[in-house]
């Protein structure tokens, strides 16, 4: 885990989990501030700024002062295991020259693409109209393996393990849609696949982030302490 000193500020450090320290008279001290700013002082003028985590590991990274930086919206991702953070302005150009360089789908492949998008479709409306749902089961099951390596390599760094749990729940959910009549499939069985997995992933990452654990033995030291 790679920490940073924060420049402009010397009694201070940041690493990758966006943990700040402070090294003041000595002593280190995690600053927890609200949970997403920290208050920084700086000794020598006796001068106390609040800054956004995130603003700060980004300041740190580039190696400049956070007061310097005139933006205010950054992007945190794990990519392959570091921790980058972009400016939004930066990151946006960035995905517009990856944008740029993506090969255009040849006729035959584009082709290809809309034959199977039409046998899934067919697939599901011969389910609608018959109950049987053999085919079009078969065919989401089929792009098992495409989804959960698409949904591994975009937000899990690789780890196929970690997409799979998602991906299952994601064709569950698709035929649980279908049969109930509230999802239109308008896709590649692939791409309905990942969409779901992605809201999933989403949901499960966004609750996670909403919930607070308890640490019983603390909870139960401070009770004392306070009788």
């Amino acid at each position: 885990m790679k920490t940073y000193q924060i420049i402009g500020f010397p009694d201070y450090t940041i690493d990758e989990r966006m943990e700040v320290v402070s090294l003041k008279h000595g002593k280190r001290r995690v600053m927890k501030g609200n949970g997403r700013s920290v208050v920084l002082s700086n000794g020598n003028r006796n001068e106390q700024y609040t800054f956004s985590k995130i603003r700060l590991l980004y300041a740190a990274c580039k190696g400049v002062d956070p007061k310097m930086i005139d933006g205010d919206r950054f992007i945190f991702k794990n990519e392959n295991g570091r921790a980058v953070v972009y400016e939004a302005s930066e990151y946006r150009r960035i995905i517009m020259e990856k944008i740029k360089d993506r090969p255009a789908f040849s006729k035959e492949d584009t082709l290809r693409r809309y034959e199977e998008q039409k046998r899934f479709i067919d697939a599901v409306m011969d389910y609608l109209r018959t109950g049987d749902g053999r085919e079009m089961t078969e065919r989401l099951y089929a792009c098992r393996a495409g989804a959960a390596r698409w949904i591994a390599i975009n937000y899990f760094n690789g780890r196929l393990e970690s997409a799979e749990p998602f991906v299952d729940m994601a064709i569950e959910k698709t035929l649980e849609s279908i049969r109930k009549g509230v999802l239109m499939v308008n896709s590649q069985p692939e791409v309905c696949v990942r969409n779901i997995a992605r809201k999933l992933l989403f949901g499960y990452r966004r609750s996670k982030r909403m919930t607070e654990v308890y640490d019983d033995r603390i909870l139960m030291k401070g009770i004392q302490g306070s009788i």
